[in-house]
């Protein structure tokens, strides 16, 4: 085990409320490295030493779990990419349904090295727009989870109808108050290693009376 992934299990535990388990830690390292493998030549991420993925990859998505209903099962990871955030929350919850869109083929390809190399079961990569995705395609999902998005209202009313009842759309990056609308959450989450604070928007169709309070 690396230095830095190492580094990973206090802030990951802070995060998630339990210890790492040797299982999600072994597949962690796998996806890190396959990551930084692909990195090279595709440029998925930004920086691909292992700290970097480590805290700004696995960690930031590791946030979402601070967010997403307990009972989420069925999830739509819009943008996917380097597989941020659906890859580690499909290690960390591996009984959720995962798919992962992205509009970018060879992004998709990488997505589906992944799911092979981790061994996922329930895990799909699909090369589209979210925007040309048909309810009878991918059915509902009550998880639809995206990063660093320009236009949160804008990915809702892309996705709204790919929701099922009580679902939940969540958005990282937009700063807080930089959107507004009627069926708009906030929630703020420190990341405990980077020391930033991570903006979640979190839509529904409807809210009821006891999440509004």
């Amino acid at each position: 085990m690396t230095k830095a992934l190492a580094d990973l299990l206090g802030p990951a535990a802070a995060i998630i409320g339990r210890e790492l388990s040797r299982p999600e830690i072994t597949l962690i390292g796998k996806y890190l490295e396959i990551l930084r493998e692909w990195n090279r030549v595709q440029r998925l991420v930004g920086r691909g030493d292992t700290k970097s993925l480590v805290d700004n990859i696995v960690l930031d998505s590791l946030l979402f779990l601070k967010v997403l209903p307990a009972s989420t099962s069925r999830v739509l990871d819009v943008g996917s990419g380097a597989g941020v955030p659906g890859i580690p929350l499909k290690i960390l919850k591996p009984a959720i349904d995962l798919v992962m869109v992205d509009a970018r083929r060879k992004r998709v390809s990488f997505l589906s090295a992944a799911i092979r190399t981790l061994g996922f079961e329930g895990a799909r990569a699909v090369h589209t727009r979210i925007e040309d995705v048909e309810t009878c395609e991918l059915g509902g999902f009550d998880a639809i989870v995206a990063r660093c998005t320009a236009g949160p209202m804008r990915l809702f009313g892309a996705v709204e109808q790919l929701l099922s009842a009580n679902g939940v759309v969540v958005v990282a990056g937009p700063p807080v108050g930089g959107v507004h609308g009627p069926n708009l959450r906030w929630m703020s989450v420190r990341n405990p290693v980077t020391g930033r604070t991570r903006n979640f928007a979190i839509m529904r169709s409807t809210w009821n009376t006891q999440e509004q309070n």
